[in-house]
C-alpha cells in the first residue's frame, strides 16, 4: 500500500512541473532532475505577422548545467502540427491564430528527456494609416481628407 502512495505522489511532482512549466511558458524538467528544456526564442507571448520568419531556438542543459549535444529537437504547434526539428529553425509559414508551440527533446533512441511551451499570436498586418495617393492616377487628396475610389 505504501509503495502504490508513493507512485501517486511521484505521477503528482510530474504532473505539477508540467503545469508550471505550461503556466511559465518556458522551462521543463523531468522530475528525476533529467536535463532542463529551455525555448529562447521567440519569448512568450511573441505577436508575429503572417509570413513572417520565426526563429526558434532551444536550449538543453542536463543536472549538471552541461549542454546536451545529442538529443534530437522536434518542434510542434497544436495549429499546424510538426512545423521542424533542430535546435535552431526558422519558419515563416504559420496559420494565422495562437499557437501552443511545444519542443520536445528526445535522446537517440527517440526516448522523451524533456518538453517545454510558449504562445505566440500570428496576425494578419495592422493597418499602417493612410495611404498618400497624391500623384498616382491623377487623384489629388489632400492630408487629412476623405476619398472614394470608384473602379468606373
Amino acid at each position: 500500500m505504501n509503495s502504490q502512495f508513493n507512485r501517486g505522489l511521484a505521477i503528482r511532482l510530474v504532473v505539477a512541473l508540467v503545469v508550471v512549466s505550461a503556466v511559465s511558458g518556458a522551462v521543463a524538467a523531468t522530475a528525476d532532475e533529467g536535463p532542463t528544456v529551455r525555448i529562447d526564442t521567440p519569448r512568450h507571448d511573441g505577436v508575429f505577422v503572417v509570413g513572417e520568419e520565426i526563429n526558434f531556438s532551444v536550449t538543453v542543459r542536463d543536472a549538471q548545467g552541461r549542454t546536451v549535444g545529442n538529443a534530437a529537437v522536434v518542434w510542434t504547434s497544436q495549429v499546424d502540427g510538426e512545423i521542424g526539428s533542430g535546435r535552431s529553425l526558422v519558419h515563416d509559414g504559420l496559420s494565422v491564430g495562437n499557437h501552443r508551440i511545444t519542443c520536445t527533446v528526445m535522446d537517440a533512441g527517440g526516448k522523451p528527456l524533456g518538453v517545454a511551451t510558449i504562445r505566440i499570436k500570428v496576425d494578419y498586418a495592422q493597418d499602417e494609416g493612410p495611404v498618400d495617393l497624391t500623384g498616382v492616377g491623377g487623384v489629388e487628396v489632400k492630408k487629412g481628407e476623405d476619398y472614394f475610389i470608384s473602379p468606373f
